[in-house]
């Protein structure tokens, strides 16, 4: 079993950061993690939480990895989290080692914090371990 301090082998996945979601149009009060696999998913997703402009994915090369602290009465500046320390390809699985949550700035307003990368497309099983925010989302699929 994988715990908080151990770090997975194999080969490292570079990701990058989702720009283009206003924090204040983001105000999931669940907790998880989600993996988005479809242009559908992400639709539906950025149509349940009014995120327009909606960030453009190109899901026949890339997929994107959510990570949702939900409204435990963060306050902060802002609600984009950086957590993900690393992502690993290890044994047909894709790793997502998460951290500590990073600071979400001085001020106190309330904030929904969230991180969402996008990868290089994988059709892996995606496992996240390290400090993974309540699992506390359910979601629907999307055909």
């Amino acid at each position: 079993m994988l715990g908080c301090d151990t770090v997975v082998p194999g080969e490292d996945i570079p990701f990058e950061k989702v720009d283009g979601i206003n924090t204040m149009q983001l105000s999931s009060q669940l907790s998880g993690t989600r993996v988005f696999r479809s242009a559908a998913e992400w639709e539906a997703f950025t149509e349940e939480h009014h995120i327009w402009p909606r960030p453009y994915v190109d899901f026949s090369s890339h997929i994107l990895l959510g990570i949702f602290w939900g409204d435990t009465f963060y306050g902060g500046c802002h609600g984009h989290a950086e957590a993900i320390e690393s992502i690993h390809e290890f044994g047909g699985k894709l790793f997502v080692e998460i951290g500590p949550m990073s600071d979400l700035g001085i001020c106190r307003a309330i904030v929904f914090p969230r991180q969402i990368v996008q990868v290089a497309r994988v059709d892996l099983d995606v496992q996240f371990i390290g400090e993974v925010p309540g699992d506390t989302w359910k979601f629907v699929e999307v055909d």
